[in-house]
C-alpha cells in the first residue's frame, strides 16, 4: 500500500472528520484527499515523472503534509529536508538524490536562496505561503487544477471526480510496475551511497555455522 491509500481509506470512513491540524488550521480528510489529487496533477503538469524526487522544506503545516500525499499519489518520491541542517548539507542532499522539485515555506527563503544556484536540476520550485521571485507561489502552481487555497469545502463529490480522473491517467498495472521499479532503484541508490560512506578499513563480520568470521572488505 502507498501512503495515500491510508488517506483514501480515512476519507471513505469519515470524509468530514479532521485529518491534519496545526494550531487553528484544520483540514478534513475530504479536503486533504482533494488537495492530494490536485498536487499530484500539478506535479505532472510541471514535468515531474514517476520515480523522480520531490523535496519539502517546511515546518509542521497541514498544506505541506498534504503535499506528501500528493507526491506519493503522483508516483514520485518524497525527500524530506531538515531545516535545522546547514545549507551545505541540504544542498548536498538535494543534489545526491537528484531532486527535480522543491516545495518550501517562506520562512526558509534565505536557505533556499543560498542553495538554488548550485542546484540546476531543480526545475520546479514552489513557495507554499508567499509570492517570491524565482519561483511559483502555491496558488499559481495549482491554478486551474480544482483546488482553491483556503477553501473549506472539498466535499466527496469533488474528491470523487478528482479520483476518477487521476485513476484514468495514472493507475493500472503498467503504472504500478513503473512505480515499483523506480522505488527499487531509489532504494538501491540510497544503500549504495551509504555503503560508499562507510570507512573502508572496517571489517565485515559474518556468522558461519555459529562461528564468527572476520573478513577484510
Amino acid at each position: 500500500m502507498r501512503l495515500n491509500d491510508y488517506l483514501d481509506k480515512g476519507a471513505s470512513l469519515g470524509i468530514d472528520e479532521p485529518c491534519l491540524t496545526m494550531a487553528e488550521n484544520t483540514l478534513s480528510y475530504g479536503q486533504v484527499q482533494a488537495l492530494s489529487f490536485t498536487i499530484a496533477r500539478a506535479l505532472r503538469r510541471s514535468g515531474v515523472a514517476v520515480g523522480e524526487k520531490v523535496a519539502i522544506l517546511s515546518a509542521n503545516d497541514p498544506i505541506a503534509f498534504s503535499c506528501v500525499f500528493g507526491i506519493t499519489r503522483a508516483g514520485a518520491v518524497w525527500c524530506p529536508i531538515n531545516p535545522r541542517n546547514e545549507a551545505a548539507e541540504n544542498r548536498d542532499l538535494l543534489d545526491a538524490f537528484d531532486c527535480t522539485c522543491l516545495i518550501y515555506q517562506s520562512g526558509f527563503a534565505a536557505l533556499v536562496d543560498q542553495i538554488l544556484p548550485d542546484l540546476p536540476q531543480l526545475t520546479t520550485v514552489v513557495c507554499l505561503d508567499e509570492e517570491r521571485p524565482g519561483c511559483q507561489s502555491f496558488d499559481q502552481w495549482v491554478d486551474g487544477l480544482g483546488y482553491e487555497a483556503g477553501s473549506a469545502d472539498a466535499r466527496s463529490d469533488e474528491a470523487g471526480a478528482d479520483e476518477a480522473g487521476a485513476d484514468e491517467a495514472w493507475e493500472g498495472e503498467a503504472w504500478e510496475a513503473a512505480v515499483k521499479r523506480e522505488e527499487a532503484r531509489a532504494r538501491f541508490a540510497l544503500v549504495a551511497r551509504i555503503a560508499h560512506a562507510i570507512e573502508p578499513s572496517l571489517y565485515r563480520v559474518e556468522t558461519v555455522h555459529g562461528a564468527k568470521r572476520h573478513d577484510e572488505p
